[in-house]
């Protein structure tokens, strides 16, 4: 159990640290210090620690590695009950992994889950996802009567280029062409999309959305206008690739790991998808291959490890 919680802990960058109250696990988050504290829940009398005593390490750990740095005291139990401190609410992203080491020492014994605070706000994490789901829905139905897309957005070159019209870029990522266009295009977003958004956080989960779809329109209409080719391109799929991109990012950026997804999925789904593009007609691959570089470049600037709150 104490080794892969190291395991654990060396994957995603964290450091050993002497400090006169034993080793600490640290790594730098963006100019901020956090460290990992790991004890068994016997002190060397014998006696159990206590729950003032554990706020105590943490504020002890702090003078030995930075006053303004974040510290995770995990203490560990034979017998299920092993219980963790984080007052500062930055270390959500090892709750689940470790959770599930704990968990498969003894899988029965209730204190071994995160803080029932974090179960519910789990809850919440997908609320950008819910958003642009509902857009796209919004928008399908608001544009299902008419049967000129070119009057809700739709790209072409010529209207984004020529005549200035660049919003188009942005709005046909918000328009399908037929209910199983939306229907196919939104549950593969909802699945993506939901593993995203608590990883990258709302807001940087936003920006890679609407970016890897901006440069899916770009490279499309780009493509289009050197081929002499006049194509109203509309779908979400460029940003959906673009999900994929940033999620091949991730494992990259994590040596392949990441407990949300897993290497050969990505790429499975990668080669799939592109497969079909290519196979199908009227399928926008541009778009495609647009948003999936767009997507991994923009993670690039956008994903945390380890985010914080």
């Amino acid at each position: 159990m104490y080794q892969r919680i190291l395991n654990l802990l060396n994957i995603r960058g964290y450091q050993k640290e002497m400090t006169p109250l034993g080793p600490c696990y640290v790594k730098e988050d963006w100019g901020r210090k956090k460290g990992v504290f790991i004890a068994y829940e016997h002190k060397p009398d014998g006696s159990l620690y206590t729950t003032e005593e554990t706020g105590s390490l943490n504020e002890e750990l702090k003078q030995y590695i930075g006053p303004k740095a974040s510290v995770l005291v995990l203490i560990l139990s034979e017998q299920g009950r092993s219980t963790w401190t984080d007052p500062d609410r930055a270390f959500e992203e090892l709750y689940d992994p470790v959770c599930m080491i704990l968990s498969a020492s003894d899988s029965k014994d209730r204190s071994s889950a995160p803080p029932e605070e974090f179960r519910f706000r789990k809850l919440k994490d997908y609320q950008a996802t819910a958003v642009i789901l509902t857009i796209n829905i919004f928008m399908y139905l608001w544009s299902a009567a008419s049967t000129e897309i070119l009057n809700w957005g739709a790209l072409t070159w010529m209207h984004a280029f020529k005549q200035g019209e660049l919003y188009r870029l942005v709005t046909s990522n918000f328009l399908h062409n037929g209910f199983d266009h939306l229907f196919n295009n939104m549950i593969v977003f909802v699945l993506i999309g939901s593993r995203l958004e608590p990883i990258f956080g709302r807001a940087r989960y936003v920006a890679l959305y609407m970016g890897a779809g901006l440069c899916g329109s770009i490279v499309s209409a780009v493509y289009y206008m050197n081929m002499g080719e006049m194509v109203a391109s509309v779908g979400a799929s460029g940003a959906i690739f673009g999900l994929i991109g940033a999620m091949l990012w991730i494992l990259i950026k994590n040596r392949g790991y990441q407990k949300e997804f897993y290497g050969g999925g990505v790429a499975l789904m990668i080669a799939g998808s592109l497969y079909h593009g290519f196979s199908t007609m009227g399928v926008d691959n541009a778009a495609h291959i647009g948003g999936c570089i767009g997507g991994f470049f923009f993670a690039i600037l956008l994903y945390r490890q380890d985010r914080g709150k």
